[in-house]
């Protein structure tokens, strides 16, 4: 089985999930062209991965990278495939164990 690891976008997390007025006030005026870039980078990276795998009939589970925090269960996965940058690369490397990781960089 392949772990699938991502982070989400600023705009998911402060503009959708919790509704920060900061953001919803940029959001609001329109000035959401970095936001919604990186956003949707994001998302079209994380698909790019689930399709890839699923079109080789690879069993994967895809989780959020705060769901790793308390380790990743067992069986072990026999591959991590992280979809973000640098820190959800580390937080998965952190937990790995002796499962290899493969950073996909969306960004």
């Amino acid at each position: 089985m392949v772990l699938v690891v991502y982070k989400r976008s600023f705009y998911e997390i402060y503009g959708r999930t919790h509704k920060d007025p900061g953001v919803i006030a940029l959001l609001r005026r329109g000035d959401t062209t970095g936001f919604e870039e990186s956003h949707r980078s994001q998302n079209d990276a994380l698909h790019a991965v689930l399709t890839a795998l699923a079109a080789r009939g690879v069993s994967f589970r895809a989780v959020y990278r705060a769901a790793i925090a308390r380790g990743l269960g067992r069986p072990a996965p026999k591959l991590i495939v992280t979809v973000g940058g640098d820190g959800t690369l580390l937080e998965a490397a952190r937990v790995a164990g002796a499962s290899p990781v493969l950073g996909v960089n969306s960004d």
